[in-house]
Parts: structure tokens; sequence; C-alpha cells
């Protein structure tokens, strides 16, 4: 029997991964394994005591005299419902678990547990536009934000999520995202493009952006860091528990199978794929960051950005929520021509106006001067003599210029 010290305990075991949503998967999975004998588990929620609980109860766990081939048995039991490549992944992470403690079963009974079929309980959804859209009414504009982002560009959730200002190039003809190696899941540098549409919305986003944080620390839902240069400076946590509460409100879950949405996030890669109608399929593949794609693509490297520019500006119609990309291009166009014309109008307005003043001013003067010629003993002759003359002259001159005359 192995010491206490000898075992790898769930953190120790964790350590050896570096990608951090790796180990918290890993962890949930075996917390959830031994939460089956040890109920106590569950009612950990700070997560300082539930580290330090899984360690002693993993120890524990370890260093008894069990029939741990029973206890996957037992735990199969618990996790039947669940779809079947769930469960192939948590049974490999517990059978890693046990083979770095030197527990291992044999090749047949780890075939037997898992089982051979893999096909997926649910018929695969492909969202569509109109799905997109319907689901789009109940989300608040950041999560519509980055659903638009989403669907148009193929990325994964969590790399818009580490996404900062400075990758967005905005300007470029179509909007360039570049992804750092350090953010993408194959650890290699891209780029992507979002559609036209969700170009205007990320701006009218960026536009609120600050708000929201301000907002978000005042509820205490956000810590407030101006230093924060993330597009979406919020958590996949937050945009999880939005997105699935906007998932029931549409009605996209599978009364079949425990409500289970059908609507997931990672559909809106399935979109991109699917919906964009791609030519050359290296194209789509290459911007969702498949790494064969993008060796196929990339090793044309004079021909690479072009390629993917004009096969990204090929499918950007399909990938539209709202309407066509080139009738929002022919909107604005006419609207900015609309613009023009009415500045136009207004400045021909405003001259117009200030003539018309002028002229009124001059016929008032006119008037006051014919008022006081009337009244200083001048006939309506002499009077309206002045007048044609344009009353320049004084009631003294224009006797003089009358005697002249």
């Amino acid at each position: 029997m192995p010491e206490t010290h000898d075992l790898i305990v769930v953190s120790e075991f964790l350590r050896q991964y570096e990608s951090k949503p790796t180990r918290k998967n890993y962890s949930s999975i075996l917390k959830n394994y031994l939460s089956t004998f040890y109920p106590q588990l569950k009612q950990i929620k700070r997560r300082e005591e539930h580290t330090q609980l899984l360690d002693d109860l993993s120890a524990q766990y370890l260093n008894q005299t069990r029939n741990y081939r029973n206890d996957l048995l037992d735990y199969r039991d618990t996790i039947t419902h669940q779809a079947p490549k769930t469960r192939i992944t948590k049974f490999t992470v517990i059978f890693r678990f046990f083979e770095d403690n030197e527990k291992k079963f044999t090749k047949r009974f780890t075939r037997n547990l898992i089982g051979k079929e893999t096909e997926a309980i649910s018929e695969e959804f492909i969202s569509k536009t109109t799905d997109i859209k319907r689901l789009i009414e109940h989300l608040p504009i950041q999560a519509k934000t980055i659903t638009m982002v989403l669907s148009s560009s193929g990325m994964r959730p969590g790399e818009a999520l580490k996404l900062k200002i400075k990758n967005l190039e905005l300007t470029y003809d179509p909007p360039k995202i570049k992804l750092p190696a350090k953010i993408t899941k194959t650890r290699k540098k891209r780029i992507t493009f979002i559609s036209q549409e969700t170009k205007e919305i990320l701006l009218e986003w960026l536009g609120y952006r600050d708000e929201y944080m301000r907002r978000a620390a005042t509820r205490g839902s956000l810590r407030y860091n101006p230093k924060d240069q993330r597009v979406f400076p919020f958590t996949y946590g937050n945009l999880a528990s939005i997105w699935k509460t906007a998932v029931i409100k549409a009605g996209y879950t599978d009364t079949t199978v425990n409500n289970r949405m059908c609507f997931r996030m990672h559909n809106l890669r399935k979109f991109f794929r699917t919906r964009g109608n791609w030519t050359n399929p290296d194209v789509p593949a290459a911007l969702m960051g498949h790494q064969a794609s993008l060796n196929a693509i990339y090793a044309r490297m004079d021909q690479a950005i072009e390629l993917l520019i004009e096969g990204y500006k090929e499918a950007e119609p399909n990938l539209s929520i709202y309407q066509n990309t080139k009738t929002i291009t022919e909107l604005k166009e006419k609207v900015d021509k609309q613009s023009e014309d009415i500045e136009q109008l207004v400045t021909n307005l405003s001259l117009r106006n200030a003539r018309l003043e002028n002229e009124i001013h001059g016929m008032k003067q006119q008037w006051a001067r014919a008022h006081r010629y009337l009244f200083e003993g001048y006939s309506v002759k002499e009077t309206t003599r002045a007048l044609k003359n344009g009353l320049y002259l004084t009631p003294i001159e224009f006797l003089h210029a009358t005697i002249a005359e």
C-alpha cells in the first residue's frame, strides 16, 4: 500500500497540464467522480476549501482498500444519461488519474466500460440565420455583439474573450481580427474576418464598453479596471449564464434529453463553416484555426491573404444575420448621398434666407424714410421720386436735389 506522500493527489495531477481551461475541466470531472463516494464534496462552495478537500479525499480514496473496478461501474450508472462523448471524456481523465497513481485496468475492462457506441444522443443542431436572429432578441448588447462576432468569424468563444482592442483592424476590407498565438487553442497565430454588419454592432459596443464596465462594477458583478483592454471584459462563466438564459427563453432546449441545450455557443462555429457556402473548404477551416487547413493556406504565403479575403467576401452575404451585406453597403451609400444633398439644401436655404433678410431690412429702411418724408411735409410725388432714387438722401439733400432739377 503506497504512503500518502507518494500519492498524486488531484492538485498534483492537474499541475502537469498547462492550459487553465483543461485544469478546470479535469478538476470538475474528478470532483464529480469522487463526490459519488464522498457526498460532502458537493457542499463546498469556496474554491480554497474545495481544492484542499479534494486533495484530502483523493488521498483517502487512493489509500483505501477498495474495489476500484466496482467504483467505476457504479459511477458509470450515474452518467448513463449523458452524451457518449461526454462519458468518454470523463473516463479518459479518471483513467489517467488512476494510471498516474499506478492503478491500472485491463484493456478489455476499459473498452467494455466506455462502450463502442459514440453516436450523439441528440441530432446535431446547425443554426440558421433565423435561429441566431431569434436568440439575439433575448441577449443584452455585450452578448449580442460577441454572438455576431463568433458567427461571422468562426472563432472559439475562449479566443474571442481574450481579444484585445489592438487586435481589431476594423478599417480593413473586410474588417480583420488578428489572433496572437498565445490566445489561440492551437498556439498558432492567425487572422480572421467579420462581416460589415457585425462591424457596425461591434463599434456600437465599443462605444458603450466603458459605461458597461462601470455599471457592472457598481453592481458588483465585475471589478472595474480602466487598464483592461479586452474587447469583451467579462468571463466565460458570465457569458455562458447569459447564453443559457437566452436559449431557454428562445425555446432551444431538448425536452427529450433532460432539457439539454440544443443551441450552444459552439454551434456558431458550425454555422460559420456550413452556412457560408464556401467554394474552397480550406478557407473557413483556416479562419477557424484548424491546423491542417492553416498549413494548406499559409504554405502559399504569397497568395494566402488574398485567398482568404476573396473566399471570405464570397461567403460574407451568407453569414449576414439581418440582411445582405451588399444591401447594407448600398443603403449606407444612399444615406451618405442623401446626407450630402440635405447638407447642400440647408446651405442654399441659409444663403437664400440671408438674402431675404437683407431685402426685408432694406424695405424696412425704405418704409421708415418714406414715413419721415411724408410727415415732414413732402408731397406724395416728391416722396415717390425719393423712393425711386433709393432714399439715400436726407430730407435737406433731397430738397436741394429737387431744386437743382
